[in-house]
């Protein structure tokens, strides 16, 4: 943000300010160093800007600084950590608990997810999915999802590997349906982040219950509406003590 300056006194009273119902105000435009931060973009050895072929148009909407941050954090996880999980494991476990299992992550690995939809045919059809997406009205929390392209790879993984679906149609359709595990993980990191943050006193058995109430709870990720809403939960646990 700039800084605003401060005008003398014989500068000032020769400006004429504008009415303030004649401002408009716009969206924060990203710079490509923020672009950067996202795996759909890169750099050639020109030094131009690449896009993604999985590239998903990103939300106009902001939400509360600490679900962006776990949705950032999660992306760059399933990116530079995780590997492809079994079918099984796909289908039956969520996320929390596919990323707390043995052998699920490494030191480092080359954007696994990715490079199974390459290297199995499955370019072209993902390329298709995300175009359909771009055309298509969804709301702005699935856009701020589906725009982190591991979190958009991994639940297209689940489709393709977990329930075989293999037409676009079919895919993103399923990809919507999960979209749920992403919003649980979320859900369960922002008890951590907001315990660390706040400092609240609450013992490892009342958060195992805060989380394991707000998992699959749905709540606002508006600015300051997560914090509320786990704040309430947890003044709640401490009157039941």
């Amino acid at each position: 943000m700039n800084k605003n300056g401060t005008l003398s006194e014989s500068r000032s009273s020769k400006l004429k300010l504008p009415s303030i119902n004649n401002l408009t105000y716009y969206n924060q435009i990203p710079r490509t160093s923020d672009l950067l931060k996202s795996s759909q973009f890169s750099m050639d050895a020109a030094g131009s800007l690449l896009i993604s072929k999985f590239f998903i148009s990103p939300a106009t909407m902001r939400f509360d600084d600490l679900v962006e941050e776990s949705l950032f954090e999660l992306n760059k996880i399933i990116t530079n950590r995780m590997k492809v999980p079994s079918k099984e494991a796909l289908l039956n476990k969520s996320i929390q608990e596919l990323l707390g299992e043995d052998g699920n992550l490494s030191a480092k690995t080359n954007n696994q997810f990715k490079h199974f939809i390459t290297s199995h045919g499955h370019t072209g059809v993902m390329t298709k999915v995300a175009s359909s997406i771009n055309n298509s009205t969804i709301d702005q929390l699935s856009r701020a999802i589906l725009t982190e392209e591991g979190i958009f790879l991994f639940l297209a993984c689940r489709a393709i590997i977990g329930y075989e679906i293999l037409d676009c149609e079919g895919i993103s359709a399923n990809m919507f349906e999960s979209l749920d595990l992403v919003k649980s993980y979320v859900n369960v990191q922002l008890v951590d982040k907001i315990i660390k943050k706040e400092s609240p006193e609450v013992s490892k058995k009342e958060v195992k219950i805060l989380k394991d109430k707000i998992e699959n709870t749905r709540i606002s990720y508006f600015p300051g509406a997560p914090k509320k809403t786990i704040e309430e939960l947890i003044d709640d646990l401490k009157s039941r003590r």
